[in-house]
This record gives C-alpha cells, sequence and structure tokens, in this order.
C-alpha cells in the first residue's frame, strides 16, 4: 500500500485498488509477462517485476527502456 492505493500482482496483470472498505478498483495493467511477486513502493518509485520485466514507475518521470534483459549481465 503506497499513497492511498493498494497495489497487486496477478499472473498477468497490476491491479491498484483505492484504499478502504469499498473494493474500488482504480486500474488495471497487461503487464505482457507472468508475475509473481508482490510490488514495491520506496522513495516514490512503484517497482513491479515480472518473469522478464522490471518496471519502476514514478510520477512525472519521462519513459526509458532497458537494453538488457533479466539474467544479462548488464555490459560495462
Amino acid at each position: 500500500m503506497a499513497d492511498g492505493k493498494v497495489y497487486v500482482c496477478t499472473k498477468s496483470k497490476l491491479i491498484t485498488f483505492a484504499a478502504g472498505e469499498e473494493r474500488k478498483v482504480l486500474s488495471e495493467v497487461l503487464l505482457g509477462s507472468s508475475a509473481y511477486s508482490t510490488p514495491v513502493a520506496t522513495n516514490g518509485t512503484l517497482v513491479v517485476c515480472s518473469q522478464s520485466y522490471i518496471w519502476a514507475v514514478q510520477k512525472g518521470a519521462r519513459p526509458a527502456v532497458a537494453t538488457a534483459a533479466i539474467g544479462t549481465p548488464a555490459s560495462k
């Protein structure tokens, strides 16, 4: 839970709920890859991992694409 929202990963989606007694879905995002982890909120960034990707979502950030796949060593 972060910023008054609850973030949940299912096998194929990231679902955002409003925090509170009533279950209110705010958004559903198809991940394009199986996710079996818990989203992590830290320092204003939401981090979501799937079997193939890692996303770092931050308000106001511009899109960027990583050049290395998970399990591939980063170049020096």
